[in-house]
Parts: C-alpha cells; sequence; structure tokens
C-alpha cells in the first residue's frame, strides 16, 4: 500500500468518526429527567412541627411511630418509646432525600426492580408515610431501601 492511499483511508477514517458521533450526540438525550434532584418530601423541613406519625410498612407489617408532645412511641407496641435520636436521625434523612430518576414505566417490570405494591405479601419494596397531628397526610412515598 502506498503512502498517498494510507493517508486518504485515515482521513477517510477520521472524518467518518467525526460525522458518527455528531449525529449520535444530536439524537441522544442528555437530560436528568424531570424528577432528579427533587427531594422526596419537599415539605418535611416546615412540616416538622405539624408530624404526628410516620408509618413505614413492608409486606403485611405496618411500623407506626407516634409523637405524642416530644416523645416518639411505636403504635404496635402500645406506645413502647423508640429511640429519640434515631427518629430525629430518620426524620434528617427523609427530609435530606432526593429522588433520582425514573427507572421505568412499565408495571410489570416493578418487581424486578423491587417497587411492586408494598402491601403486598412477600412485597421487598417499602413504603413510608408521613402524618399530621390529625392524621391528614403530609406525604406518602415508595422507596426499596429506607436505610441504606
Amino acid at each position: 500500500m502506498k503512502a498517498k492511499h494510507f493517508v486518504l483511508l485515515a482521513i477517510a477514517a477520521i472524518v467518518s468518526t467525526v460525522l458518527a458521533v455528531a449525529s449520535w450526540s444530536l439524537r441522544e438525550q442528555w437530560d436528568q429527567g424531570t424528577i432528579a434532584g427533587r427531594r422526596l418530601f419537599p415539605n418535611l423541613a416546615t412540616d416538622a412541627g405539624r408530624l404526628g406519625a410516620i408509618e413505614l410498612r413492608q409486606g403485611g407489617t405496618t411500623l407506626t411511630l407516634e409523637r405524642k408532645g416530644q416523645i416518639w412511641g411505636i403504635k404496635e407496641r402500645a406506645g413502647y418509646p423508640a429511640d429519640a435520636e434515631k427518629v430525629r436521625g430518620l426524620l434528617v434523612r427523609l427530609a435530606q432525600a432526593e429522588l433520582l430518576d425514573p427507572k421505568t414505566s412499565k408495571p410489570d417490570k416493578y418487581t424486578l426492580l423491587d417497587l411492586e405494591d408494598p402491601t403486598a405479601k412477600d412485597a421487598k419494596s417499602r413504603s413510608v408515610a408521613l402524618r399530621d397531628q390529625s392524621g391528614g397526610s403530609l406525604g406518602d412515598r415508595k422507596s426499596t431501601r429506607l436505610n441504606s
């Protein structure tokens, strides 16, 4: 192969690579989505004073942390006092939690991602609901890993 042919082939390869990358980048969406960066519970910091209960559910199990004054208790254990530091830590993590990006819009794939209905038997997904003093909703979300 002559040097002249090699140079022409190299230039053609470089030009076609540049055109391919340009074509791909024009079609590819680089958007993070409309959810990324939004808070899981956007009003938790401002509504913390109204918070009366935190309900955690997985499968057939429910754990409800109820606040009576400044003391948190476990409803399913007849109001047994919960560790205030751990409840405070949970609230801080929930207030700071951010949504990432949607993984699928196909309901038949939810089980593969552990995003099935958290109240279903043997569900691996979890849900958390925040209630005010009168039992009204301050927020309700499903999640797969609340404590990781």
